[in-house]
């Protein structure tokens, strides 16, 4: 995240929580049932040490392969005079330079109203299939923001394979064959809107292929996601960064069409490693029932 200066009429400063100002948050601001087990409290005082605003997490264990810990945000909260003075930004950098520090993977979290969902769009936080109604009729809001993220590395080039469009046909075909049978109904509910590319051999064999998906993000964001169905390389050309290549053109295409994020939410260990390979965030699932697995993977565009 790029630090930036604001100008504001408050002169305060962003702090870990000292025990007597954890208590007070927890008992007169933010009063959650659970609030007791959240260890991670930052505050911004002002020059008398009175709270103006704090941010309150709890810390998570990421599930293998990836391993290691997030923390989960579950508020950010400023006082009402205080707000829009660059406050809250000056919090969230605090926050991320200290997860840094403790190699934190990832910072997770939940918002539900339209001034947090610019917030931590504009902080470069990625949303989990946001504008997508689930299966229970919610639409969900969870964001997630990548803390250790490498620097890219080279995209492979080769003279013995090409990237081009997928023809309809044979992406038909490869729809057909290839996406497992749980995602069918999605499938078949998008295929008109689905495109993708494939890796070809020298002698015009389909040696990879890579789908999307776009759909539209409605208000506040206002904007297009796209989603990644399904990666695929033939089991014999993997491992030589096919994959890499495929998923680089289509993130290309991504930018210059002005997308949000591509996003993907098919994860199995071998997608998982993938992904968070090639500098995707990954977004757990101990917020549903206890389940820790990884459950969707995004990248800002």
């Amino acid at each position: 995240m790029e630090n930036k200066v604001y100008t504001t009429n408050a002169t305060y400063k962003v702090k870990k929580a000292n025990q007597e100002q954890v208590d007070f948050i927890i008992e007169n601001l933010y009063k959650h049932p659970n609030a007791k087990n959240y260890s991670i409290v930052f505050a911004a005082v002002d020059d008398d040490e009175n709270i103006i605003g704090y941010l309150i997490a709890e810390e998570k264990t990421v599930p293998p392969p990836i391993n290691g810990t997030d923390w989960f945000i579950w508020n950010i909260f400023l006082r009402p005079e205080y707000r829009r003075q660059g406050i809250g930004t000056a919090i969230l950098n605090e926050v991320i330079k200290q997860a840094r520090q403790k190699n934190i993977k990832h910072l997770i979290g939940s918002c539900t109203n339209t001034p947090a969902h610019l917030f931590w769009l504009k902080h470069g936080f990625c949303f989990r299939r946001y504008g997508q109604i689930m299966e229970n009729g919610n639409v969900p809001h969870l964001i997630f923001y990548r803390l250790d993220k490498p620097k890219n590395a080279p995209v492979k080039t080769a003279d013995n394979f090409c990237i081009v469009k997928a023809e309809q046909s044979r992406l038909d075909k490869f729809l057909n064959e290839r996406i497992p049978e749980k995602y069918r109904l999605f499938v078949n509910e998008n295929r008109d809107r689905i495109f993708g590319f494939t890796a070809v051999d020298n002698d015009k064999n389909i040696i990879g292929f890579i789908t999307v998906c776009p759909y539209e993000i409605g208000e506040p964001i206002d904007g297009t996601q796209w989603l990644t169905p399904y990666i695929f390389v033939n089991e014999e050309h993997r491992r030589n960064g096919i994959g890499s290549v495929l998923l680089n053109e289509i993130l290309v295409k991504a930018k210059e069409e002005n997308i949000i994020q591509l996003g993907s939410f098919w994860l199995d260990e071998n997608a998982i490693n993938f992904v968070y390979r090639n500098n995707f965030s990954l977004c757990t699932g101990y917020i549903f029932s206890g389940d820790v697995k990884p459950i969707s993977a995004a990248i800002r565009i």
